[in-house]
């Protein structure tokens, strides 16, 4: 699951190759280079706000970043896009606007969906244009050339191709500040800087780099592309609504002698199991809440399911306590709302009052507020996930299955007795599921060789770039084993997994889950209510289906409804589906159910390569087998 603060922040910085004789050619993301730099920074707020000190940071970057063009020829076109939209900021900071404007144009050279088109640093071009016409003091002038600007290139596009892209930016644009932006650089950023003692990774670097863009160009004139925004999003108001594609595809199953019970597992960050219809929970009939392990097979109150905590150990909490507990953990959830509203152009009370918070908070509160929101997230993720898996499915019970994600920025330093618990979870999960015959389980999260060496760099584990690499790598390589192996011991299971949320490609990055390919494996991407591909979705080869990731609503802890975005939400659309054709033919191996959900899939009419399922179609295929 990507972090909060990236979503929020979206400093975006893009890339791509270049002609050449004889480049290394990469093929995945752990042969990435990589950078670190002999940086002093003893005071990051001061570093980002110093024009000088980034100036020369960024030259060091912008060296490599063009050497590395040179040198390396990127097989994935989001390490591209990233690459051309470092160099147009450095280019932007250097007062070099003609060549940064260069560099937009060759990262949309890189655009893998229909939007990236036109939208792709669409902010940073129109400051572009606006500084390049006018001195950045002459407020009243450049502010008008900005939006005029950034409302003639949204006319010139059709509206429902970037409709979404419109409503995402603009409401991440009202949540951004100054207090905000500072707080974080010194609640997570200067933090992962004092413990580099040595070298700085370039990563960090040139997130600051960003992060003076944001303070310098995109704040001062964030109102003139808030109003273009509103501008066009008006205009098209009373376009017709979109097409919900899905909803002449939906199978409702009642309880029915003629269909099979299906245990459905929900690998995730754990579910409140008692917002689910009481029917739907399932409850180890051996087991209850009374501190010990009843039953005798190694859990204390598996009632609902088993979890581990963050370090690997079994625990008795059926969701993450420390949120569990949280005093303001209502308000927090007000915050998850306002969110997901302000990116949906939704006028709300609890979108007013994040506005509001984040322009007005205290930068010293910016950590906190951090590790709480993303906590609150982690913490209802997997209710959610439930809720759409179950939904409709009077035969489907749910089985959890947690295990504890870490929400703060700056995770615990990485060591050898946790790495070893964690992989051996995995098969103490899987064969927990495997004992109580649960026949799907969902599993919207992922993990990556990069997340992994990140980690590494923050807390400045490792003597230089090399030694980093080779640590993550060997982590890394020993989890993605021991999950693949626990997969495998369960053939009679179908695993459903989230395609990611990072608009990158599965296999170059190679994520686990989404990258394994297994007869018993099936990934799943985010498509819209109208089947048109989400900004965010990864693809790949190995993206089998589609399914719909948009504004899906479900559960939250406390049984509240919320409507939540990414291919976390794709996924249990596709376990539902499962769940379904299972209830029907219980008779059906994994393969034999993948092979239904694809033949019975649609093309895309964006996309050929993007299948849309098709539950009505695919149940119906199913109870004739």
């Amino acid at each position: 699951m990507k972090p909060f603060i990236y979503i929020l922040l979206g400093v975006i910085f893009s890339c791509s190759m270049v002609q050449g004789q004889e480049k290394k050619v990469i093929t995945k993301a752990e042969d990435l280079p990589k950078h670190s730099y002999a940086i002093e920074i003893k005071d990051a707020v001061s570093f980002v706000q110093n024009e000088e000190a980034i100036r020369s940071a960024a030259a060091l970057i912008k060296a490599d970043l063009l050497d590395d063009l040179e040198t390396y020829e990127f097989k994935e076109n989001a390490t591209l896009r990233e690459y051309y939209g470092n160099l147009c900021i450095i280019n932007m900071i250097e007062g070099h606007y003609a060549e940064a404007l260069t560099y937009i144009e060759k990262g949309r050279l890189f655009a893998d969906k229909p939007s990236e088109k036109t939208m792709y640093e669409i902010e940073a071009e129109v400051i572009l244009n606006g500084l390049m016409k006018h001195n950045a003091a002459e407020s009243d002038t450049i502010h008008k050339t900005i939006k005029d600007a950034l409302i003639t290139k949204l006319n010139a596009a059709e509206f429902e191709v970037i409709r979404e892209e419109i409503e995402y930016l603009k409401g991440r644009s009202e949540f951004s500040s100054k207090n905000f932006l500072l707080g974080f650089i010194s609640g997570d950023i200067q933090p992962a800087l004092d413990n580099n003692k040595g070298e700085i990774p370039g990563n960090l670097i040139t997130q600051l780099i960003g992060m003076h863009y944001v303070l310098e160009y995109y704040i001062p004139l964030k109102e003139a592309i808030q109003e273009g925004f509103e501008t066009v999003l008006t205009a098209n108001s009373k376009t017709a609504e979109k097409v919900n594609l899905w909803k002449d595809r939906e199978v409702t199953l009642t309880e029915n002698p003629k269909y099979a019970s299906v245990l459905i597992g929900i690998w995730d960050s754990g579910v409140d199991m008692p917002v689910l219809p009481e029917k739907k929970q399932w409850k180890n009939p051996l087991e209850k809440f009374d501190g010990k392990d009843t039953d005798g097979n190694g859990y204390v109150d598996d009632v609902y399911g088993i979890a581990f905590d963050i370090k690997g150990f079994k625990s008795s909490e059926y969701l993450e306590p420390e949120a569990h507990t949280m005093e303001d953990k209502s308000v927090f959830q007000s915050y998850m709302k306002g969110y997901m509203d302000l990116m949906a152009n939704i006028a709300s009370e609890e979108a007013s009052s994040l506005r509001k918070q984040m322009s007005e908070i205290n930068p010293k509160e910016v950590e906190s507020y951090l590790d709480k929101i993303t906590l609150y997230s982690n913490y209802s993720h997997g209710t959610h996930v439930a809720g759409i898996a179950e939904e409709g499915n009077d035969m489907a019970k749910i089985v959890s299955a947690r295990f504890t994600i870490n929400h703060k920025a700056i995770p615990d330093p990485p060591n050898e007795e946790t790495r070893q618990r964690r992989a051996k979870s995995y098969g103490e999960i899987v064969a927990y599921f495997k004992k109580h015959k649960v026949k799907v389980v969902n599993m919207s999260w992922g993990n990556s060789y990069e997340s992994v060496l990140r980690s590494y760099e923050v807390n400045g584990i490792g003597a230089d770039d090399a030694e980093r690499k080779t640590l993550a790598k060997l982590h890394f390589t020993k989890q993605y084993d021991a999950f693949k192996e626990a997969l495998i011991s369960a053939p009679e299971i179908l695993f459903v997994c989230a395609a990611g949320n990072a608009n990158d490609d599965v296999d170059f990055t190679a994520y686990y889950p989404s990258s394994i390919n297994l007869p018993n494996l099936i990934t799943v991407g985010a498509v819209d209510i109208e089947g048109k591909k989400t900004s965010f979705t990864a693809e790949g080869k190995s993206v089998d289906v589609y399914a719909n990731g948009f504004e899906v609503e479900s559960y939250v802890p406390g049984g509240d409804r919320m409507v939540s975005s990414g291919t976390s939400m794709a996924a249990p659309n596709v376990a539902n589906l499962a769940g379904k054709i299972l209830a029907v033919n219980p008779q059906l191996n994994p393969q034999a159910v993948i092979d239904i959900i694809v033949k019975t899939a649609t093309t895309s009419e964006e996309d050929e390569k993007v299948l849309l399922i098709h539950p009505v179609n695919a149940v119906d295929l199913a109870s004739t087998r």
